[in-house]
């Protein structure tokens, strides 16, 4: 669970890492833990 909420941690600059670049990972993540 832990891990879940570091890695749902916002970036400090969301400009510098838009969300189409910062979810894709989130998605293999998540995609993982479905399966």
């Amino acid at each position: 669970m832990s891990t879940k909420m570091a890695f749902f941690d916002p970036p400090e600059r969301p400009q510098d890492t838009p969300k189409t670049a910062y979810f894709p990972t989130l998605d293999a993540y998540f995609s993982q833990l479905d399966h």
